[in-house]
């Protein structure tokens, strides 16, 4: 997921919850596992972004999928995506003027939607847990908290402990309010501050792959020009 700060927004992360199709790669003439897929989207995309979704949920034309370091390779024909995370708010205040369309064009395609907020230092787990339900419908798919570019800010050992203690009260918040444990989407830099070795989190992690962690993985897919990374958790 991306930041409304930051500089990449034609990239959208893709997430694989369990796995289900297989694909044959084509160096090793082995077939690699994949799984029910689906894509997160915002403000940042536009409505124009479901131009490349035909309204069976297929992704228009045919796709290339290299999996992370792993150096394998594969190609899909209008895969069908299972399910779309959308933006729904950011911090005590935002919230995103997509998130209805956004969950619409998903629906009319048949495709499962979640929702997902934006984490912030500037303001109580209270205050953004009541701007995300304000904003966030209950679903068959579990709520996303977007933890992520927190560690860079992280100024002393009290204030890190502040932070983890924050996160999960906003996560107590949404599991009582919405039924389902979060997902916690964050890049390696958080992960290795925050999240590392903490049992409460270990089983529902999304974030970009590496090799020193067995439990996560991570495929990239080429629409056009455009790359588009997904990952999971085992």
């Amino acid at each position: 997921m991306k930041h409304s700060r930051y500089y990449i927004i034609a990239v959208i992360a893709i997430m694989l919850l369990c796995c289900g199709a297989t694909a044959k790669d084509n160096k090793s003439g082995k077939k690699a596992k994949l799984a029910k897929f689906g894509i997160d989207v915002s403000h940042h995309n536009g409505l124009k972004f479901w131009n490349n979704i035909d309204e069976t949920g297929r992704i228009k034309g045919k796709i290339k999928i290299t999996c992370g370091e792993k150096i394998i390779s594969f190609f899909r024909e209008n895969p069908r995506l299972d399910f779309v995370y959308v933006k729904a708010s950011e911090g005590a205040t935002f919230q995103d003027d997509l998130t209805t369309s956004h969950a619409k064009a998903a629906k009319r395609r048949g495709l499962r939607v979640g929702y997902y907020h934006f984490y912030s230092l500037s303001s109580s787990p209270k205050e953004q847990f009541r701007n995300f339900k304000r904003c966030a419908k209950k679903t068959s798919l579990p709520p996303v908290i977007d933890f992520e570019h927190i560690a860079e800010k992280v100024k002393s050992k009290k204030q890190k402990k502040k932070i983890y203690k924050d996160l999960c009260e906003l996560d107590n918040l949404m599991r009582k309010e919405y039924d389902k444990k979060p997902i916690i989407y964050c890049n390696i830099r958080d992960y290795e501050m925050f999240l590392k070795g903490e049992k409460r989190f270990k089983d529902r992690l999304w974030m970009p792959g590496k090799k020193h962690m067995a439990f996560i993985n991570q495929y990239r897919i080429k629409i056009g020009n455009t790359w588009l990374d997904f990952n999971y958790t085992k």
